[in-house]
């Protein structure tokens, strides 16, 4: 049974494509399990999303979809919005780093920041949308009631880069562990047949971005003595980072964007999920592997080893040049597929402690901090 409803908030979900993994699955699952910690949602949305929002109050889909007009009604029409169609609101979450600048004194702001990328990384984003978020994480930091930061890595590059006059709380990531399971990998066969696996497989799931370090992983997969195991990436993929990717002796399967439904399963059948990336907000395949009992090969330090928690092999993110990381990560990749490395039962007690019930659970308690 749930807890009553002791609190009404405004969640603006018009800044996440709500089909996108990631920050979208963060915020699908938020609002989902929000009513559980006597939070009730009401889901500020795009005029042209479709999304069922399960577990909101109310959706109000208000927002033009491209991101210059998105952002000015952010700024102008938000709020009035709001006054007529949530006036029992007192907190406003902005879930991805930008908010209304002026709001009245009723409303409360939280803001979700998930990286600092943008400050840490700037080669890696386009300048616009570099100066659009290093701004946003600066306006947040010092006028937001609350920030949340999806992970300590996170919220410690926060404050070594932005002046912070906000309250600070971590709120790290879960995982559905009835989407994200270790059932029998035989239930998955026709999907891997369909995107034709036959062998055994090392699988990168994300966007083919230049922090991924997916060239790295391509390398480190050519050094592997092994020609039984075939390297997988499942995901889209920046404009022309692609193309850059090196060539390899060996075979690649490049899946592309691939399809909710088809995720879990090829976690589950992956002999060896690696995330070889450089910096992450959280690095939710992480745990979402984990979940379905896979070994993970990942990076130490940062969030990448907090998502572990533990329960992965590590290698080092920042070697001294680019032969000691394909030789770190090729070490990693034998490692797992030897069988060495954390258990499938350790594997599983990580995922069962990280749920979006228990964050859901966090975010109440910072709603109710500033109101």
């Amino acid at each position: 049974m749930s807890p009553p409803i002791d609190h009404f908030v405004a969640v603006d979900a018009t800044a996440v494509h709500p089909t996108s993994g990631g920050a979208g699955t963060y915020l699908r699952a938020m609002i989902s399990a929000l009513p559980n910690a006597g939070i009730a949602p009401l889901v500020l949305a795009r005029r042209n999303d479709s999304t069922a929002w399960d577990g909101a109050s109310r959706v109000a889909r208000l927002a033009p979809s491209g991101r210059p007009l998105r952002l000015a009604w952010e700024q102008l029409g938000l709020v009035r919005s709001l006054h007529r169609v949530g006036p029992e609101v007192t907190v406003l979450h902005s879930p991805h780093y930008t908010m209304p600048e002026r709001v009245p004194s009723r409303l409360a702001r939280v803001v979700t920041i998930h990286d600092l990328t943008m400050l840490t990384r700037p080669q890696d984003h386009e300048r616009a949308k570099r100066l659009l978020f290093a701004r946003a994480v600066r306006v947040a930091a010092e006028r937001a009631d609350a920030v949340i930061c999806v992970s300590l890595a996170t919220a410690d590059a926060l404050k070594a880069h932005v002046t912070v006059r906000a309250c600070v709380h971590v709120g790290p990531h879960g995982v559905d562990t009835v989407r994200f399971s270790a059932v029998d990998p035989g239930t998955d066969s026709g999907i891997r047949l369909r995107h034709g696996l036959h062998k055994p497989f090392i699988l990168h799931l994300g966007t083919i971005e230049p922090r991924k370090r997916v060239d790295v992983l391509m390398r480190a997969y050519d050094r592997l003595g092994s020609s039984d195991v075939e390297l997988v990436l499942a995901g889209g993929a920046w404009p022309g980072v692609a193309e850059q990717l090196p060539a390899t002796t060996r075979n690649v399967h490049r899946l592309g964007f691939i399809s909710d439904d088809d995720v879990a399963a090829l976690l589950r059948s992956a002999a060896v999920v690696a995330y070889p990336s450089a910096e992450e907000g959280f690095g939710l395949p992480i745990l979402e592997a984990l979940a379905c009992g896979t070994a993970v090969v990942t990076t130490s330090g940062g969030a990448t080893e907090e998502a572990a928690g533990g329960a992965a092999i590590l290698v080092d993110a920042h070697p001294t040049d680019s032969s000691a990381a394909e030789l770190a990560l090729m070490a990693g990749l034998e490692a797992a597929l030897d069988g060495a490395g954390p258990s499938v039962a350790q594997r599983l007690a990580v995922a069962r402690a990280r749920t979006w019930v228990a964050s859901a659970e966090g975010h109440a308690r910072v709603y109710r901090s500033v109101r």
